[in-house]
């Protein structure tokens, strides 16, 4: 009898050690190893792409205390609401609402301290167009 009796009458054979087995050749190796960094760079710029884009997207926009402070309200990572003040000096629009074009969805704003534009959509409700106009657009 080649192998011994376990738990529940299963058998265990031991490989044989006579033939020694190389395994895949070296240049599929590489390849396989090649092929995993890749899934695996691709797979985190995708997510560190959705992370970044919804930290980016403006949920809402408003002037507070005598029209010197505005409110910038987007989402963190999680998905709860985050708050960002600053003087109305530090927000810029490069386009005004009035002579936005038609065919962006999304209007860029800068605010200073940050290195990258968030995105207001256009789809969204502006009830002071012209409001926004007088105290946003500054060409950056």
């Amino acid at each position: 009898k080649k192998g011994r009796s376990g738990l529940l009458g299963l058998r265990f054979v031991r490989p044989r050690t006579d033939s020694v087995e190389e395994g895949p050749p070296k240049a599929s190796l590489k390849l396989r190893i090649f092929l995993s960094l890749l899934s695996f760079c691709v797979g985190l710029f995708v997510f560190d792409f959705s992370l970044l884009y919804s930290t980016r997207q403006i949920h809402r926009v408003s002037l507070m205390e005598n029209d010197t402070i505005v409110r910038i309200v987007t989402r963190n990572i999680i998905g709860n609401f985050r708050e960002i003040k600053r003087p109305v000096s530090s927000v810029k629009s490069q386009y005004a609402l009035a002579r936005f074009p038609s065919n962006k969805p999304y209007l860029p704003i800068k605010v200073t301290d940050f290195s990258w534009f968030f995105s207001l959509d256009m789809k969204g409700h502006f009830p002071s167009k012209r409001q926004f106009d007088v105290f946003l657009h500054q060409p950056y």
